[in-house]
């Protein structure tokens, strides 16, 4: 029987108590208990400030400054405005001056009223600040950070556009609020996974570059293909969630059940191709578990990762195709593409009138997990420091929403669970693949 499954997790809920993280920079510049950063772009790099996030705290303090000298935008609605016949004006030093209000406009014991209050606003401001500055401060004292000062380096394994990019991408714009340091995507294809994971398992282990792993990567390729790096080059920080394979086709195509693709496939033997990512990858895994299981012949046509083999199927240039829920169900909810099954016990909540493949009579039962690993040799407490981090930004609830769009979840293991699973995971795939 073919069936690999995870152990599952249930949804965490959000915790409106995270803590800081310590070796934040500039306290007073953290105020923001969430992160106000969000890139729509697959893998991008260094942030750009965006619009923020819904419900996210939005001004920083640093807001209220400008270089010397420099044009700030006011706090009203431009150059010149009113407000109650008062002029917002700027000072030396780009800091708020008080109102400048026209003699023959305003009586002098209202100008002095206007003033005081003015002057009392600017400082129960600053005492706020001065305040949540010494709080952050008092904080990221207490305790001590065992990461290296400086950005962490996220590295996805496949092109962009696929199911790792997406999630890639939303993790390092929100997660230095949890981490404690800038997280940078870097988008490293090749070699199915294996350029990338070579690149980080040679990395300093210090904990300033990690791969986003899966379970072709870290569990089943190292045992069967001769490649530059092993699974013992590895140790696992926290696994963020996994998602099962929708198996889908286009609308225009012979078969719209996965019984008709079966059909089709054995009166038609070699004739359907599908888009694959890798030899061993994760879509290569599942079409050769339902090969076998209703033993027919199909061909794959590797294309690297999920954003290209979806392209190639909407292209009319493949059948067939089996993928993530985000990477394939922007196309389902659009109707240009058919799911036929899930590849889970269950049914997808996101997508319930697509049967498993279990319910059709195909017994394919595979999950992807998508998990943080770093190189062999990072000390422990930053392993735990890390971990740590992962999980606090997994309860935050901007993060789960934007989570939510993509059509995915969150089954959060922390390091010492993740390193369970993953050894019960490498010990089935070894007896699958090697029968040892």
């Amino acid at each position: 029987m073919w069936r690999l499954c995870r152990q599952f997790q249930p949804l965490r809920p959000a915790d409106p108590g995270l803590r800081r993280r310590p070796g934040l920079p500039d306290a007073a510049h953290r105020l923001s208990h969430r992160a106000a950063d969000h890139r729509a772009a697959a893998g991008a790099g260094l942030r750009n400030r965006r619009p923020a996030v819904p419900g996210v705290l939005q001004r920083q303090p640093g807001d209220l400054l400008v270089a010397p000298g420099q044009p700030r935008a006011s706090l009203s609605s431009g150059p010149g405005h009113r407000r109650h016949g008062v002029a917002r004006a700027e000072a030396p030093g780009g800091r708020l001056s008080a109102p400048q209000v026209p003699s023959h406009e305003v009586p002098q014991r209202q100008r002095r009223r206007l003033m005081t209050r003015h002057a009392l606003s600017l400082t129960l401001l600053s005492a706020s600040l001065a305040a949540a500055s010494l709080g952050s401060a008092t904080a990221v004292l207490a305790e001590e950070s065992h990461l290296p000062d400086e950005p962490i380096r996220f590295v996805t394994p496949y092109p962009a556009g696929g199911s790792h990019s997406l999630h890639a991408g939303i993790i390092t714009a929100v997660g230095e609020e949890f981490i404690g340091r800038p997280l940078i995507s870097v988008i490293r294809g090749g070699g199915g996974g294996a350029v990338a994971a070579a690149e980080v398992a040679g990395s300093t282990p210090d904990g300033t570059m990690l791969l986003f792993g899966d379970p072709t990567i870290n569990s089943l390729r190292p045992q069967v293909e001769d490649l530059p790096y092993a699974m013992e080059d590895f140790v696992p920080v926290a696994r963020i969630n996994y998602s099962s394979a929708i198996f889908v086709t286009t609308p225009d195509q012979p078969f719209q059940t996965i019984g008709e693709l079966v059909e089709h496939a054995a009166d038609n033997p070699g004739d359907l191709v599908y888009s694959s990512d890798n030899r061993n990858g994760w879509t290569y895994t599942v079409f050769e578990m339902l090969k076998s299981t209703a033993d027919i012949e199909m061909r794959g046509v590797e294309l690297g990762g999920g954003g290209p083999a979806v392209t190639q199927l909407l292209g009319g240039n493949t059948m067939a195709y089996a993928g993530d829920a985000s990477v394939v169900g922007e196309h389902l909810e659009a109707g240009t593409l058919v799911g036929l099954c899930v590849t889970d016990i269950e049914r997808d909540e996101a997508f319930p009138d697509i049967p498993t493949c279990q319910e059709e009579g195909y017994d394919v039962v595979f999950q992807f997990w998508r998990g943080v690993m770093a190189p062999a040799g990072t000390p422990e407490e930053v392993i735990a420091e890390l971990s740590d981090g992962f999980e606090r930004l997994t309860q935050d609830e901007g993060f789960l929403r934007l989570i939510g769009q993509i059509g995915s979840g969150i089954q959060f293991l922390g390091h010492e669970e993740f390193a369970e699973a993953l050894e019960a995971e490498q010990a089935a795939l070894r007896e699958a693949y090697l029968g040892e």
